[in-house]
């Protein structure tokens, strides 16, 4: 999770005090984007310049996880869509 300001009752800025907030796209470390599954065989990567002209650096990484899998598993239940960013150690 990403770290950022966290706000008072009255949407102010409070000092000192801190939340987390949905990763997004810009915030991704790498050049390339990998997913994997863990319910079956497919395994993708992607240029991050290239997803981030596409879909927007704003982008929540969740989002962009459901977007691009396009897994026919997504709704199922019991049975659901494994997907998940894969390599984070690797580069």
């Amino acid at each position: 999770m990403i770290v950022g300001a966290k706000y008072q009752a009255h949407g102010e800025l409070a000092e000192n005090e801190m939340t987390t907030r949905t990763p997004t796209l810009r915030d991704w470390p790498y050049y390339m984007v990998r997913l994997a599954c863990d319910m079956c065989p497919r395994r993708g990567r992607y240029r991050k310049d290239k997803l981030m002209a596409r879909f927007g650096g704003d982008m929540p990484m969740p989002e962009l996880r459901d977007k691009i899998a396009n897994c026919p598993r997504k709704e199922a239940t019991g049975d659901a869509c494994g997907v998940y960013f894969s390599g984070l150690q690797q580069e």
